[in-house]
């Protein structure tokens, strides 16, 4: 069985502890309140690591945090006058920052492949989506299937989607990134995302250094 879906059949067994759950919707910021925001040829994107562990567990109805899950906010907004953009969440990632002098504009691609297992923004997000509590697993948790279901629900409304960003359009969700020694800390960590032009087909690459968070 392979850590991720060890994560998650752990993260099913807490649900043994929840009573009415009731999980409020994504509070979503103007982009001058996030301290992690890039603007790149019109395309302004911001991100939102949740590092606290009672934040994510009041979201999402869990602790993600302490079973090795970060759920990062993606904020996009398209002020292009003529461009279309596409955010390619399976080519967000997430790693050490080798070098800590580097610049956010000239980052060493190797950094990004480094020691620390690297996951794309989507990985999590699709094992969490995937029927897991299915009939064959109704038996085994019994009592839990409701709670399960709403978690797994809410996890999935709360993804950021895959659309096209007209000018003038915005879009917002979650992406999470898997950590199986279940070890998270903001110190030296990168997050990488991507876009892609639809007009000329350029790639736009946006480096975050979390530990810039504050």
């Amino acid at each position: 069985m392979s850590s991720i879906i060890t994560a998650i059949f752990t993260i099913v067994l807490s649900l043994a502890s929840c009573a009415s759950i009731r999980l409020p919707e994504t509070e979503v910021k103007e982009l001058s309140q996030y301290l992690l925001v890039q603007d790149k040829e019109g395309l302004k994107v911001a991100i939102e690591p949740l590092f606290d562990e009672r934040k994510t567990k009041r979201l999402f109805g869990l602790n993600l945090v302490s079973e090795g899950i970060l759920p990062v906010l993606v904020v996009a907004e398209n002020h292009s006058s003529k461009s279309r953009y596409f955010l390619r969440k399976n080519e967000f990632l997430i790693g050490l920052d080798l070098e800590s002098t580097e610049t956010a504009e000239s980052p060493n691609p190797a950094k990004l492949k480094s020691e620390m297992d690297m996951a794309s923004g989507a990985l999590i997000v699709t094992v969490i989506a995937m029927p897991f509590i299915s009939t064959a697993l109704y038996p085994i948790f019994g009592k839990l299937h409701t709670e399960a279901q709403i978690i797994v629900q809410n996890l999935k409304e709360k993804e950021l989607l895959e659309k096209t960003l007209a000018p003038g359009g915005s879009q917002y969700g979650f992406v999470y990134f898997h950590f199986p020694n279940k070890k998270i800390s903001r110190d030296n960590l990168i997050i990488q995302i991507k876009a892609v032009n639809l007009e000329g087909g350029g790639i736009l690459t946006f480096i975050y250094y979390l530990n810039r968070a504050g």
